[in-house]
C-alpha cells in the first residue's frame, strides 16, 4: 500500500508565466522549447536573425514556404504556424 502525499499548496509555476507561455507566438514558443536563440534558429533555416525576430511578433503571418521551413526545423506539422 502506498502513502498518499499532499499536493504542494503553491503551483509549480507562476500564473503570469503560464499565461505568457500559452499565448506566446508559436515560433517563439517552439524556439524556447528547443532552447535555441533566434540566431540559432536563423542559421538552421538560412535566414537572418532579424527575420526570426519579425516572425516572433504577435499576429505574424507566415508564407507557405516559411511554414514548411519552420515545421522542418522544429520537427512538427506546418499547420502549427497558421
Amino acid at each position: 500500500m502506498r502513502d498518499i502525499h499532499e499536493a504542494p499548496s503553491q503551483p509549480p509555476y507562476e500564473q503570469d508565466e503560464a499565461e505568457e507561455y500559452i499565448f506566446m507566438n508559436p515560433v517563439k514558443r517552439e524556439r524556447f522549447d528547443n532552447g535555441w536563440t533566434q540566431e540559432e534558429l536563423a542559421n538552421r533555416i538560412g535566414v537572418k536573425q532579424a527575420t526570426v525576430a519579425k516572425w516572433e511578433r504577435q499576429g505574424a503571418v507566415y508564407r507557405k514556404a516559411t511554414r514548411e521551413k519552420l515545421a522542418k526545423a522544429f520537427g512538427i506539422k506546418k499547420e502549427s504556424f497558421t
